[in-house]
């Protein structure tokens, strides 16, 4: 295909010419594509980090050219091992496509599944305070706004950002500085969520390839559709004040000395807890980790009802489809029972007439 192009086009080439044809390669190599024509062995990474090497060797795109095309191969799905290869070739990210690049890949779950991935496009970025418009509303989402999402997704994110070299106080500030902030609307300020990206790592749940509700049994395919009720809770307890997460940067005393050289009066603590897993005790009618986000099969949001309420306070019923199942079983079971008796019944005498007054005998 090269070679054809090669020839019948030995004035020069045309970029946008080019830049279709890789667009066409991509389409075609795709996950999931079905490919007639060609042998089921066929590698189709290979083939397609063959042909568009070869079309970038005709082409010499600049970094903006190769972001677009980066940015096509995430949204058609191509595997880790194809993005590292196009991200590797990027000097510097355009930023014009940066802030949706970023975007994508953490609400594609890549903070969970290939942090690596979004590390090395992190280093290839300006910055990563690019708000994105949430659809059909006036609220800017964010990086970090959706990396909160997740325990295990936020961490990553913080031990990427201290890994570039950024100052923490400077970037939460940047973060909520913007009034349609998601974050500032939910109810962060600087001095919380700089709390929050001081602590330590919270105890994430091994939710596997399919998180899977633990209380309907809906599966998803990323996380994004789930909440995490304890992380959920303990984010709720650092945004109201109520709860202190013990800072992993700085070791907190609890005497301070005043300028006369004497010891000053000791900081009360009692009121504030710095136990995470004080937001995480649940009573026994809520017995759930990961939930629906949205709403669970029978049209309950179990993440609404938990906001707002101490763990004392709430209850969540249980799913009814279990006790509906439970009920079905049990009606099957009593209907066999009443079909046996009355086969036995028809069997052990042919005729029911028999006994009816006026009836024939044998």
């Amino acid at each position: 295909m090269i070679n054809i192009y090669e020839r019948y086009a030995p004035d020069g080439y045309d970029e946008d010419s080019l830049l279709y044809l890789v667009g066409l390669t991509m389409i075609t190599y795709r996950s999931g594509r079905s490919l007639e024509l060609c042998p089921a062995e066929i590698d189709r990474e290979r083939c397609f980090i063959q042909l568009v090497n070869r079309i970038l060797e005709i082409l010499c795109p600049d970094d903006a050219q190769r972001t677009k095309i980066f940015r096509d191969a995430l949204a058609c799905g191509y595997s880790s091992k194809i993005l590292h290869w196009l991200l590797s070739s990027i000097r510097v990210m355009d930023e014009l496509h940066g802030d949706w690049i970023l975007h994508d890949m953490i609400d594609k779950g890549f903070l969970l599944l290939h942090p690596a991935i979004i590390k090395l496009a992190v280093e290839k970025m300006r910055r990563h305070h690019g708000h994105q418009y949430v659809q059909s509303t006036r609220v800017q989402s964010s990086a970090t706004f959706l990396a909160i999402a997740h325990p295990t997704s936020f961490f990553a994110w913080q031990d990427i950002l201290l890994g570039v070299g950024h100052d923490l106080d400077e970037f939460v500030a940047k973060e909520l500085e913007a009034p349609s902030s998601a974050l500032f609307l939910q109810g962060w300020r600087k001095n919380t969520l700089l709390l929050l990206f001081r602590s330590e790592a919270f105890p994430a749940t091994n939710h596997g390839d399919h998180p899977t509700c633990d209380r309907c049994g809906q599966r998803y395919k990323r996380t994004k559709f789930m909440v995490d009720v304890p992380w959920a809770r303990y984010l709720q307890g650092i945004r109201q004040g109520r709860l202190t997460p013990r800072s992993k940067c700085v070791d907190v005393q609890d005497i301070t000395i005043d300028f006369r050289g004497g010891l000053a009066s000791k900081i009360d603590h009692s009121s504030v807890s710095t136990d995470p897993y004080d937001s995480m005790k649940l009573p026994d009618s809520a017995p759930y980790r990961m939930v629906c986000k949205v709403r669970c099969k029978d049209g309950v949001c179990v993440p609404k009802v938990l906001e707002g309420s101490s763990a004392q306070d709430v209850f969540v019923l249980p799913y009814p489809l279990e006790e509906a199942e439970e009920e079905e079983e049990a009606l099957a079971g009593t209907r066999e029972e009443d079909a046996s008796r009355l086969t036995s019944s028809l069997v052990e005498d042919s005729c029911p007439s028999r006994n009816i007054p006026g009836a024939f005998g044998d």
